[in-house]
């Protein structure tokens, strides 16, 4: 049979302002091949951003963006999990 991955996003929660924002919400992705399925990860994730400005043309425009700029989780180490 063929694989199949699933996702289940929950508990999403925002709390933000001008400058800095965080965005946490609970993972769970499964994955399957055929009639079996095993869970490859848990955790909750939580993603801080902050605006940042961006120079365009050059520092002739300038317009602000919104950027992660470090993730947390309570699941396993994300690092190990991928081909690379």
């Amino acid at each position: 049979g063929s694989e199949r991955i699933k996702t289940d996003i929950s508990n999403v929660s925002f709390d933000g302002g001008n400058q800095a924002a965080t965005l946490a919400f609970d993972l769970v992705v499964n994955n399957g091949i055929g009639d079996m399925t095993s869970e490859n990860y848990r955790g909750r994730i939580t993603l801080f951003l902050r605006r940042v400005e961006v120079p365009r043309f050059g520092g002739v425009l300038k317009s602000f963006e919104w950027r992660i700029v470090k993730a947390e989780t309570t699941g396993p180490n994300l690092t190990s999990f991928g081909d690379y």
